[in-house]
């Protein structure tokens, strides 16, 4: 596999990166796959941070027709759900008629929005999306990119936790400028990549969030790019909705740099996780329980990574139907239900899942009352 050499900032276009940190061997797809170990593809996952703006960013990046191979993001579980409802809500105070999704996925927002919008068409571009049979929503199997077109008219581009999945995040807001007309509206959901980075959340960055993607860079790039923020909202501590309008009337927000305060923060954040590793393995050492882990996902991907025992641990635990049977890639740890603890006196639960951890706690005490977590 040929990497993307990334040289430049994606902030300033300067060569003048400086390197912070390298998870080495670092699977390079966030899923489950029902292939060969040896079939699993590899690579140093190495960080830099660009002196004049603090713009943290991988240095190598993976081609997208692997690391979106296959479908791996179904997003579900309970705070999910509150996202999306939240979301919907957003955007539904400004009553867009021709939407176009980008990255929609399994159309649960757009089948969500035209229950009440009956007038509402919508479209979702995605590469991999699972079809829906309302009428009224057309799927496109496609990346939207520089080279997407598409016929008929949009008065609104929205997405949810796609822009930190772009290489460059300017490109991708250029582009979409050009899909809209003086007024559109642009409306959008993104983590809230720095309170995760505040509360080490392993799901912060990685192959698939490439840049250290912060409100302060997202408001940079936006008036960079002719769209006025109307409106923001934070939710949670999980994610950050941002809602605006495309104009040429609107001026780029002066860059200072943050340069010290980010790589202070990074640093402190690798130094945190890899200590949570080393006390994880401590615990787990010499417990008489079946261990288990959490989450077919970059939470568990990141902690074995980074030196966790994986010959302490049975099985790697997951909601999503999809994945259960399967092996995490990257690993040779299989996925089960955590419906399998049910009969188990005292399991041991490694539960390093980030904003979830709640919602998936209290889902398995109700599985089983003697469970132990930790963290």
């Amino acid at each position: 596999m040929k990497t993307i050499s990334r040289k430049k900032s994606v902030v300033t276009g300067k060569a003048n990166m400086e390197h912070l940190v390298t998870y080495e061997k670092f699977p390079v797809f966030i899923g489950c796959t029902d292939t060969p170990r040896a079939k699993d593809l590899l690579a140093d996952m190495s960080f830099s941070i660009c002196p004049d703006s603090g713009s943290i960013q991988l240095d190598r990046l993976i081609p997208l027709d692997v690391l979106y191979s296959e479908y791996h993001s179904e997003a579900i579980g309970g705070l999910w759900r509150e996202h999306h409802e939240a979301f919907i809500a957003f955007f539904s105070k400004f009553a867009p008629k021709n939407v176009l999704e980008i990255g929609g996925s399994n159309c649960f927002m757009a089948e969500r929005y035209l229950e009440t919008a009956k007038d509402a068409v919508w479209t979702n571009v995605e590469p991999n999306p699972v079809a829906s049979n309302n009428p009224r929503i057309t799927v496109i199997p496609k990346l939207f990119d520089a080279d997407f077109s598409m016929k008929g008219p949009i008065d609104a581009i929205i997405h949810s936790h796609v822009i930190e999945h772009m290489y460059d995040p300017d490109a991708f807001l250029r582009t979409v400028s050009g899909f809209l007309r003086e007024g559109s509206l642009h409306v959008f959901s993104l983590p809230d990549l720095d309170t995760y980075l505040e509360k080490g959340y392993s799901n912060c960055v990685n192959f698939e969030h490439s840049i250290f993607l912060t409100e302060y860079f997202v408001d940079y790039f936006l008036t960079k790019n002719g769209f006025k923020i109307i409106k923001k909202k934070k939710f949670k501590g999980h994610s950050i909705f941002y809602a605006t309008r495309k104009t040429t009337r609107q001026k780029p927000l002066p860059l200072v740099s943050k340069y010290k305060e980010y790589k202070r923060r990074f640093l402190t954040y690798v130094k945190n996780n890899r200590k949570i590793v080393v006390n994880i393995n401590k615990k787990i050492k010499n417990k008489k329980g079946g261990v288990y882990l959490f989450g077919a996902h970059i939470f568990s991907q990141a902690l074995l990574n980074s030196g966790l025992d994986a010959k302490r641990i049975r099985f790697v635990l997951d909601n999503s139907k999809i994945k259960q049977g399967k092996r995490l890639y990257g690993t040779g740890l299989l996925v089960q239900s955590p419906e399998i603890l049910a009969s188990e006196k005292s399991p041991i639960i490694i539960l390093r899942v980030g904003a979830y951890k709640k919602e998936i706690s209290d889902q398995i005490k109700k599985i089983n009352l003697t469970a132990v977590f930790i963290e």
